[in-house]
């Protein structure tokens, strides 16, 4: 645990030099502490995360974003007791700078094995962005696992943000990060850039995620 609240802290002083305002950071739903709870006993989850945007040009711009997320119902157990899965409702609100924000909500479907997971969710966003209104529609897939005898949980996820604007072109997000759970909290953190960027080399659009979660399971 010590090194994971090290490594938060790092990362939040790096980002402190290189950050700007960005469109994106009001999108991009990363998955929530619910991959963290015990197995077949998760219920509602609290989350609040604040996203650090990356740019060498400009100030620090950071962006809160509070997330809540309940079953729709109970998680059942799938052929044996080391599977399940369940089906969520997903709601959020992320504020920027002056009037810049999202309001969110949409559906997630979760199987879990012991050791790793696979979630899938839809969002839908009423967004906000220099004084210009914008509905995106947001498809995502993660994968999570666990460290062996460890209680961290990191994931990598792939999603496509459709903007229905010609003025913005959609984007692909690669989301990296991890969650450890200390009974009813859990920490985390995740850094999340543009997948064109990254294949072009490009990492002036980033931004860094640092959460605080309780889980009720």
């Amino acid at each position: 645990m010590k090194t994971l609240f090290k490594t938060i802290i790092y990362l939040k002083l790096i980002t402190g030099l290189l950050l700007s305002n960005n469109i994106n950071a009001l999108v991009g739903i990363n998955p929530t502490s619910s991959i963290t709870a015990k197995n077949d006993q998760f219920s509602f989850s609290i989350n609040s995360t604040e996203y650090f945007t990356f740019n060498q040009s400009e100030d620090i711009e950071s962006y809160k974003r509070y997330v809540v997320e309940f079953d729709i119902y109970k998680p059942r157990e799938i052929k044996k007791n080391n599977k399940w899965d369940n089906l969520s409702l997903i709601f959020s609100s992320t504020s920027g700078s002056g009037d810049n924000n999202s309001q969110s909500y949409g559906i997630s479907y979760n199987f879990n094995k012991r050791k790793f997971g696979i979630t899938s969710s839809v969002h839908t966003h009423n967004l906000k962005f220099n004084s210009f209104e914008y509905s995106p529609l947001e498809a995502s897939v993660s994968y999570h696992f666990r460290f062996r005898k460890k209680e961290i949980k990191p994931f990598i996820q792939l999603s496509y943000v459709d903007f229905n604007d010609e003025s913005i072109d959609n984007q692909t997000i690669l989301n990296l990060g991890a969650f450890s759970k200390i009974n009813k909290l859990s920490i985390g953190t995740n850094i999340v850039s543009y997948f064109e960027k990254l294949k072009e080399g490009d990492d002036s659009f980033s931004y860094l995620g640092v959460s605080l979660s309780y889980i009720f399971d």
